[in-house]
């Protein structure tokens, strides 16, 4: 649909103007069919299901790129034990 709206350009004409509705109108219709669909399946099912596919961060792997880089951490275990050393 993006390489249609470019093709049609900005001047105004009876193709421009079926492209640009066309382009509000399916984002639009696609939103109430996949209401419609959603609404149609039970809530624990739909949990479930998307819990077998992965889309929960369940496993430890999911939280990785959350975790400090093994550097930062080494850089502030340094800073900190410098700080201690000429404290003393």
């Amino acid at each position: 649909m993006g390489f249609m709206m470019w093709m049609a350009g900005s001047t105004v004409h009876l193709f421009n103007i079926g492209i640009t509705s066309s382009a509000l109108w399916q984002p639009i219709s696609h939103y109430n069919l996949s209401e419609r669909v959603i609404s149609d399946v039970p809530y624990k099912d739909t949990m479930l299901n998307l819990n077998a596919m992965g889309f929960f961060p369940s496993h430890t792997s999911d939280w990785v790129s959350s975790l400090p880089h093994i550097c930062s951490v080494c850089r502030w275990f340094l800073e900190l034990f410098r700080k201690v050393w000429l404290s003393l």
